[in-house]
This record gives C-alpha cells, sequence and structure tokens, in this order.
C-alpha cells in the first residue's frame, strides 16, 4: 500500500548544464531567510523563519519561489522576505481551487544538481520514501523546528533522503542529494525556464488541525 507522508547574492543570467534554454534569472545563495511564518498555534507564538533549501557552504541555484495554497488546512501563510535587489524572485502562484491561505506552501525550483539544506534548525521528526499519486517515487522530511514545536515544517519532493527521525540538524544540513525530477509538468513550470528544473515544496503546518483534501472532495483511503 502506499501512503503519503502524515505529512545578499548576486543575480545573474544562467542556464543548465546540458540542452537549449531560454535565459533565466537565478539568485546564487546559500541558505538565506527566504520566508517568515507569524501565527499563534497550540498556546505558542513568534515567528518562523524559513530558509533557502540549500546546503550551507554552497553555491545553490534558485530560479524563483512560488507560493500556493496547501491541500492542508493546517498550512500557515508565508511572508517573502524582501531585502534588495538581489532578493530570490517569488511571486503568488494563480489559485488552486483550495480553500487554503494562498501562500500556505512554497514551490523552490532549484538547479538539478543543487544539494538539498534543512529550511529551518530543529529536530526530525519523521523522513523517508513515500509514492506521490501513486504513481512516483519521492522522498520528504518533516522537521520540529526549535522554538516552535508545535509546528511541523514539511519538505517534499526530494531524492537521496539523508536524514532520519530523531536527527537534529541545523539550517543548511544537507537533507537530501537533490530535488525530484518528475516526468510531468508542474504549476511553477509555466513561470520558469526551460527545460524546467525540479521544485522543492516546503509547508509550515499546525498538526492539530485536520487535513483538507479538496472541496466537496472525501479523505482518500490508505492505500493507492
Amino acid at each position: 500500500r502506499h501512503q503519503y507522508p502524515s505529512d545578499g547574492v548576486p543575480t545573474r543570467s544562467c542556464q543548465p548544464d546540458s540542452g537549449t534554454v531560454t535565459a533565466r534569472q537565478v539568485t546564487l545563495t546559500g541558505p538565506a531567510p527566504m520566508s517568515v511564518v507569524t501565527a499563534q498555534s497550540a498556546g505558542s507564538s513568534g515567528d518562523l523563519t524559513i530558509h533557502a533549501p540549500v546546503v550551507a557552504g554552497s553555491v545553490g541555484a534558485i530560479e524563483l519561489v512560488g507560493y500556493h495554497e496547501s491541500n492542508h488546512s493546517g498550512a500557515l501563510a508565508m511572508e517573502h522576505l524582501s531585502f534588495d535587489s538581489s532578493e530570490t524572485a517569488h511571486r503568488v502562484m494563480d489559485s488552486r481551487n483550495r480553500d487554503t491561505h494562498r501562500s500556505g506552501a512554497a514551490d523552490v525550483a532549484v538547479h538539478p544538481s543543487t544539494p538539498i539544506g534543512a529550511p529551518v534548525s530543529g529536530v526530525v521528526d519523521r523522513a523517508g520514501e513515500y509514492v506521490l499519486y501513486c504513481r512516483y517515487r519521492d522522498g520528504f522530511v518533516v522537521i520540529k523546528p526549535d522554538g516552535r514545536s508545535d509546528l511541523e515544517v514539511k519538505i517534499l519532493h526530494m531524492q537521496g533522503v539523508a536524514v532520519n527521525a530523531g536527527d537534529r540538524v541545523v539550517v543548511g544540513d544537507p537533507i537530501a542529494a537533490k530535488a525530484t525530477a518528475f516526468p510531468f509538468r508542474s504549476q511553477i513550470d509555466a513561470l520558469t525556464g526551460e527545460p524546467s528544473w525540479p521544485h522543492v515544496h516546503i509547508e509550515v503546518v499546525d498538526p492539530t488541525v485536520p487535513r483538507y483534501f479538496g472541496r466537496d472532495a472525501p479523505p482518500p483511503s490508505s492505500g493507492c
């Protein structure tokens, strides 16, 4: 049975290592602050900063951060952090017709060879593989962030997950080898260069809120 997990820096034109592509603007960055969650949940409050999901000390190419609606009612809204002209390009993508916040999740388009780093410091609650859409093998990591143990930071769409439940990570620690490249187009691909780079999905969830599965749609069964 297959189950989903319960779930500055100069800007320049850059192209992947092979293939003919349109010019794209990417930000070369370490694990710089990307967005912030300001919310009160389960009696706890305080800002939680989400960092770019690349490994500390490496040069990670991030093309775009595309915010969108999560499929979880417990996902908290993220606000993009703006610093100067070198900030990572970002936008709120078109609605997916979900009754959740327009910036409750972020798809971060990264270079195909960029190693993935922890976007927050904390303790890994769970990690491993699952099957996306009952067809595609994918990796995930869920972190309980320092100072906000009432929340879960979920990172999806990775290959070579390198952490396990109980591991402590700090911002920029390696958690996976690279982003998962799927054989289908995603919403963010219409906004980036060609060929499309893979993306990492990040959301911050209050786990006390029941998961949302779409308008008028019953929760799926435990298997495919």
